[in-house]
């Protein structure tokens, strides 16, 4: 078996947590966010991460339209005629 934390082989010894085996107290300390997560209810978990998607979606969406807003500015500014420039 290897350790959640470290991926090290775990014979015997070590912490046991449940069907977990870590290799030491320390490794066994370091999963404590995964252990506690996995307490969440799947469902819980859907929701965050579709509301996540969501706000990354609206990102994305309004830096393009500022990204092309720009680009229309500066493309607009650049065909216009330059006033006191002869080629």
């Amino acid at each position: 078996m290897a350790c959640p934390t470290c991926g090290s082989s775990v014979l015997f010894g070590g912490v046991k947590d449940g069907k977990r085996r870590y290799c030491s107290k320390n490794g066994y300390e370091a999963d404590e966010v995964s252990r506690i997560a996995d307490h969440i209810p799947q469902a819980v978990v859907a929701e965050l991460s579709r509301a996540e998607w969501l706000r990354t979606e609206k990102r994305i969406w309004r830096s393009l339209s500022m990204s092309w807003r720009l680009r229309r500015t500066v493309s607009a500014g650049a065909a216009a005629p330059m006033r006191g420039c002869r080629p």
